[in-house]
């Protein structure tokens, strides 16, 4: 069986060891995959979301070196993320699946390995977006910018800041916020953040379990790595 890394496809590295962020640029590269790197991390995770056909990889050091918070899982709810851990470093894993990664790997695996656990991560999310599309039905009645104040919000964003982002007036956030509550029946803003968590979380377990499946797929079947 052969695996197709989708088109157009990109690899995001959020390190600042350059010599992982190489070995990350030439697996890339096996799959015919594009390859950036970064030593900021809001910059890598901004970028990323650019990208319909993308990966997330972040340094487990570099990660606790910039003192990220570990249990924040928006990132990973809306984003393909796997983290490079220390060799043998289990409790490092751990913290990985618990952060909402689809998956993590030793950051000194064989290049050819790395390039099959980025193109399995590629083909999760495609499979994800054809069996599970982004736009849960719960969301479908709200508008486009509904959506992406609703997105800034659930990212802790004030109202204020969210307006700068969207370039809209703040009373247009405000009315946006009360027509997005009304529209999907909650009475408060802790109901709608448990509301959007709980499906959100649903997403993080369905990609995990899809990476898993393809990840396993590529092993046992030892194919090559090709590009599309």
């Amino acid at each position: 069986m052969i695996f197709s890394t989708p088109t157009n496809s990109v690899i995001i590295c959020a390190t600042d060891d350059q010599s992982f962020a190489n070995r990350m640029s030439y697996a890339a590269k096996l799959i015919e995959a594009e390859a950036y790197s970064s030593s900021n991390f809001e910059e890598a995770v901004s970028a990323s979301r650019q990208h319909f056909s993308r990966c997330l990889i972040v340094d487990f050091d570099y990660w606790c070196r910039e003192q990220v918070h570990l249990t924040d899982r928006s990132i990973a709810r809306e984003t393909p993320l796997l983290i490079a851990t220390p060799s043998g470093d289990i409790n490092a894993a751990f913290i990985a699946g618990a952060a909402g990664a689809m998956g993590n790997f030793e950051k000194g695996i064989d290049p050819t390995e790395l390039g099959l656990l980025f193109q399995a991560a590629l083909l999760s999310e495609q499979t994800l977006r054809e069996t599970q599309p982004y736009d849960n039905p719960t969301f479908k009645i709200l508008s486009t910018r509904e959506k992406d104040v609703l997105t800034y919000l659930m990212a802790g964003e004030p109202n204020k800041r969210v307006a700068s982002l969207l370039d809209i007036g703040l009373r247009t956030v405000e009315s946006d916020r009360a027509q997005l509550m009304s529209k999907l029946k909650v009475n408060s803003f802790t109901e709608l953040v448990k509301m959007v968590t709980e499906i959100e979380n649903d997403l993080i377990l369905t990609r995990q379990k899809i990476f898993c499946e393809i990840s396993i797929g590529m092993t046992s079947s030892n194919v090559a790595v090709t590009g599309d």
